[in-house]
């Protein structure tokens, strides 16, 4: 069990990592908390998530980054949900006001917006042999994607089998959002994926949005709210 503020430190690197996709070090969490907390607090702090698995240092003499359980434990103590912005949401009515020549067209469509509006990457399976997906180049832009030659060979890979994938998932979702993580992620451990089901009366359609595990989750699950409510 963390101390509050153990929490508190934990939610500061957390959502520092999100927004820079960089290490977070001692004297930054100092500096987020004000002249209040010293030094020595907080990487006496900072070594206790440490050694719990909550962070880690990727590098010898770097800051520390999130771990799974950081990422878990933030999902489950820490997420707010957050309103679109006026342009968000312009952006997506804009898409339900044209007319379609069909249910297709319009999915397809949508899911183009939403990685434009993400920064992801987005599928989507109107059946289990029927895959659309757009953004691919959101995902390897991800700074921490970035000259691990071996983690883009993955993903290249990956890319290849997102039909056998989301085929496997097509009928285990159901129309709650759900968030796979790391391990738990049917689509690649080092990913983060936000999944749901749309139905169109009776014809179901599951979308996917898969980035990094530093993905912003509270503006891509308020974006796919919003998509799923315009539905």
């Amino acid at each position: 069990m963390l101390s509050e503020r153990q929490e508190k430190f934990l939610e500061i690197l957390i959502r520092q990592y999100i927004k820079d996709a960089e290490a977070v070090s001692s004297s930054l969490i100092v500096e987020k908390c004000g002249q209040e907390i010293s030094s020595a607090t907080v990487r006496n702090e900072m070594m206790a998530l440490e050694e719990a698995g909550f962070i880690y240092q990727p590098h010898t003499s770097a800051g520390r980054i999130p771990s799974d359980l950081g990422y878990q434990y933030f999902l489950q103590k820490f997420f707010k949900n957050r309103n679109l912005s006026v342009k968000q949401k312009e952006s997506l009515e804009e898409v339900q006001k044209q007319t379609w020549p069909d249910l297709s067209a319009r999915r397809r469509e949508e899911a183009k917006r939403l990685a434009d509006l993400s920064g992801e990457t987005v599928m989507v399976a109107f059946d289990q042999y029927d895959l659309f997906y757009t953004g691919i180049s959101n995902l390897f832009s991800k700074p921490e994607f970035q000259n691990n030659y071996e983690l883009v060979k993955n993903l290249s890979t990956l890319i290849d089998h997102l039909d056998e994938v989301l085929s496997k998932v097509f009928y285990e979702m159901d129309e709650e959002i759900k968030i796979f993580l790391g391990q738990n992620n049917p689509f690649h451990p080092e990913c983060a994926a936000i999944v749901s089901v749309f139905y169109e009366g009776e014809k179901r359609c599951v979308v996917a949005l898969l980035g990094p595990k530093r993905m912003d989750y509270e503006k891509n699950i308020a974006l796919l709210s919003a998509l799923k409510n315009k539905s």
